[in-house]
Formats: structure tokens, C-alpha cells, sequence
């Protein structure tokens, strides 16, 4: 699990060791903000099978989804970015807003517990009702027309979706920052920057071994 690569913005390339592990991995999971075409398909090139998602930093056309799911083993793993939160999101703001609007707007989010709460939510309407089109267009990570009916239709699914009876991983990026939490029946996971691009404190990626419905979590470092 990577998010946050960022290249070439930010960093030059993705740290050899990691390059190995994506690698090895049956199945690679990418967050968001790979930032180019050329990046992305550097990771599909590694990846035996890859599973990106579209971050803030991501041009509209790099062809990504917003939410993705991957089943392995009995576990079901959610992606998101983890830029907005879907349930709380302004439908008001349009595309082409005063930034500062943008990032003071109701349900964006940065780090922290908002930033909990919008990943846990995205995981468990998933768990709930599948990926559907509605959240797919509320979870879009940058200023961007969507309906009210969705905004409405997302938040609806978020007050009556239980907390899921199975293991569910919910992986976001965003902040740079690790997180390994769990809220609501939900594992929520932060790789943090796979290439430890500003403002991430450190070169970080995960790992998680699903067998019989668990799943297990290792941080890797660059340097450790």
C-alpha cells in the first residue's frame, strides 16, 4: 500500500527498496496523488496487479476512480484518497472557487479526525451499498460540480450503514502522515509518502497479509 508519490513535483523516484516490495506484492494499492501519466504507469510496470485511486494532486484525465475495492482472502479493502469526506461534502462549491473557499468548505478535509471520519464514512457506506455512483461522485478529491440529490443520497447511506460484520480495511492518503486506527469496525490505514515527498516526516509504505479473514499490518521505512 503507497499513496502520496508525488513524482516528479515533489521527489525524483520511488526509493529502490520499495520499488522491491511493490514489486513482490501480489496486489498493489495506490492512494492517490501519484501526480502524471508517466508516474502512474511506473507503478503499473512494477506491480504485478495495481488498484490506484484519484488524489487532489491528480489531473481529471489520468483515468482513476475515486473509491476502489479489492477482495482478498475474506478481507475487503476500500481505497480513497481521503481528500473530502462524502457525507458532509458542500454541494454548493463549484468547480473554479477562491481557494481559500475551497479548503474552508464544509467536509474537506487535511489530517486528523476529519480525516478519520471521511475515510471510515467512505469505508462503511462501501460496506454497506457497494461503490455507487453517487459516492464515486462525491468523493471526487478537487472542486467539482456534484448534485445535491448525491451530496443528500451519500449522507442518507452514511447514517444508516451498520458497522460492518466482516474485516474491513479503509486505506486513504492525503496528509503524508501514518495512521493505523480503527473507527466504527473499520482498520483505517495511512501508508503515508511512499517517496517521502513535503510535508511527509518520513519515507513510509505498508503491507497487509489477508489470510482467513484477518488482516495483518507491517510499516515499512525506507531507511529502516
Amino acid at each position: 500500500m503507497v499513496s502520496d508519490s508525488h513524482i516528479p513535483e515533489r521527489a525524483d523516484a520511488i526509493p529502490e527498496r520499495f520499488r522491491e516490495r511493490v514489486a513482490a506484492a501480489d496486489h498493489t494499492l495506490h492512494v492517490g496523488d501519484v501526480q502524471t501519466p508517466d508516474a502512474l504507469a511506473t507503478f503499473r510496470d512494477l506491480a504485478g496487479e495495481l488498484t490506484g485511486v484519484r488524489g487532489n494532486i491528480d489531473p481529471a484525465d489520468i483515468g482513476l476512480p475515486t473509491v476502489a475495492t479489492v477482495e482478498a482472502a475474506g478481507v475487503t479493502v476500500v481505497a480513497v484518497h481521503g481528500a473530502v469526506n462524502p457525507a458532509t461534502r458542500d454541494p454548493t462549491i463549484g468547480p473554479d472557487p477562491d481557494p481559500d473557499d475551497w479548503m474552508a468548505a464544509e467536509g474537506v478535509v487535511a489530517d486528523g479526525h476529519d480525516w478519520l471520519a471521511a475515510v471510515t464514512t467512505t469505508a462503511r457506506v462501501v460496506a454497506a451499498e457497494g461503490v455507487t455512483p453517487e459516492l464515486e461522485r462525491a468523493c471526487v478529491p478537487v472542486p467539482a460540480e456534484v448534485e445535491a440529490a448525491d451530496a443528500d443520497a451519500v449522507a442518507a447511506a452514511a447514517d444508516r450503514a451498520p458497522d460492518p460484520e466482516g474485516t474491513v480495511v479503509a486505506v486513504g492518503g492525503h496528509s503524508h502522515r501514518v495512521v493505523e486506527d480503527t473507527r466504527r469496525g473499520v482498520t483505517v490505514l495511512n501508508p503515508g509518502t511512499v517517496t517521502g515527498a513535503d510535508p511527509g516526516p518520513r519515507t513510509t509504505m505498508m503491507t497487509v497479509e489477508a489470510a482467513d479473514g484477518d488482516a495483518d499490518v507491517t510499516l515499512h521505512e525506507a531507511d529502516g
